[in-house]
């Protein structure tokens, strides 16, 4: 039992013969080609160079030029013979790959010139503009990036501020302790009386603590963030901003006299 080869089917709309195009130029004396259509759909317009271009890739003369849909969908398409593939002829000009799209100036889909067709570059879920790089946000972004973070996302952010910001008071309040400790000896040493010295560097720290608790928007007291119960939660109140020293009362670090009173 032998058994023969099934020859392929001619794509919907085969013409028998290829028709040649003819060229010529347009408004602006540009050479073009006008390509027949299959099925008497009429012409595609393709700048001379792409069809050449076309040519060279061996398009001709065992392709040609088809429609493909009905009513506003009717594009114009490059058929095989043998392949049995439908690709667009736009594409083709343009070199286009499955993330690009085709966008049209005019409405005219048989009008192929570079003037009239150009990509737009997408994703695979269509997104995204190759002419300036900017990425669509994509629909299929849950709410919840949206929205931003979580109440609890949020409270982890202001707890990791409020904890940075008390590492840093409790190291000035080091700083500052060892400092005017260092200068209390040094007052005894040069005959001044110890409680009298300490009173004045404890009265100086303090003012030194309220000034720097007042700049960083801390409660002098804990040396943290002020807190606000919010239910049974107790929410950490983080400025947005430093904050400045208000003049009400508070000393600043720099009108202090580290060296004492006269």
């Amino acid at each position: 039992m032998t058994t023969t080869a099934k020859k392929r089917g001619r794509p919907i709309g085969a013409t028998a013969a290829l028709r040649p195009p003819a060229f010529t130029t347009d408004n602006y004396g540009n050479p073009i080609a006008l390509v027949p259509l299959a099925r008497e759909a009429g012409t595609a317009t393709v700048d001379r160079s792409d069809w050449d271009t076309l040519l060279a890739r061996g398009v001709s003369p065992n392709w040609y030029l088809g429609t493909s849909g009905d009513g506003p969908n009717r594009k114009p398409a490059i058929r095989t013979t043998y392949l049995g593939e439908i690709a667009q002829v736009a594409r083709l000009i343009l070199e286009a790959t499955p993330n690009h799209r085709l966008v049209y100036r005019t409405s005219d889909r048989t009008d192929l010139r570079r003037v009239n067709i150009s990509l737009k570059k997408v994703n695979a879920r269509g997104e995204g503009d190759a002419a300036t790089g900017v990425m669509r946000k994509p629909e299929w972004v849950s709410l919840a990036k949206l929205k931003g973070p979580t109440k609890a996302q949020q409270r982890a952010e202001r707890k990791a501020a409020d904890d940075a910001a008390h590492a840093a008071y409790r190291a000035a309040g080091s700083e500052r302790h060892a400092r005017w400790m260092a200068w209390i000896e040094t007052a005894v040493a040069g005959g001044r009386d110890r409680d009298e010295a300490y009173a004045y560097a404890q009265e100086q720290a303090r003012a030194e603590r309220r000034a720097y608790c007042a700049e960083h928007g801390l409660d002098p007291t804990t040396g943290r963030y002020p807190r606000e119960r919010n239910g049974h939660k107790v929410e950490i109140l983080v400025p947005a901003a430093p904050l400045q020293a208000t003049g009400d009362g508070s000393a600043t670090v720099a009108s202090l006299d580290p060296t004492g009173p006269n």
